[in-house]
């Protein structure tokens, strides 16, 4: 049950969410830096699954047609055809990586400063400890982007 409601000028405000934190919905600059650092938290994970998928079941189905004997500039179609997804994935992962970096280091990413709960002013920007995590999976998921791929450099696909 429920305790009568308190309204007026003293009355805590309560957000669409039903708690008592304030709604997020009402500020259209922080629903952006949310999906920002959302896209740049996802990105390498999302890059590198999508990349693995790609490259195994292409070469699944090249390897399984009468492709497999096909050539491209003197290299085997699966074999190529990995080598150009790894080297777009890579590019892609390494730019979400330097966006990560960049958002770090503009809200006063380091290591030696002063904690985030005292700074004031832009530096103090609740999201830069997820863009060093960003910039930390970001570095991770393309090496295992160039870990994928590197097979088919010195491997046969079939």
């Amino acid at each position: 049950m429920s305790g009568p409601a308190v309204t007026g000028p003293g009355a805590p405000t309560v957000g669409r969410t039903g708690g008592d934190e304030p709604d997020a919905s009402a500020d259209p600059r922080s629903q952006r830096r949310f999906r920002t650092m959302a896209v740049l938290l996802l990105a390498g994970p999302v890059i590198w699954s999508t990349h693995f998928m790609v490259v195994y079941l292409q070469a699944e189905a090249v390897c399984d047609s009468r492709a497999a004997d096909d050539e491209v500039l003197g290299v085997a179609v699966a074999s190529a055809v990995t080598i150009v997804a790894t080297v777009v994935a890579l590019v892609a992962s390494l730019a979400f990586t330097r966006g990560a970096w960049q958002r770090w280091r503009r809200g006063g990413g380091g290591w030696n400063e002063v904690p985030p709960a005292r700074r004031t002013g832009p530096a103090a920007e609740p999201e830069t400890p997820l863009a060093l995590v960003g910039v930390m999976l970001g570095v991770v998921f393309s090496l295992a982007i160039a870990f994928t791929g590197l097979p088919a450099v010195v491997l046969t696909a079939c």
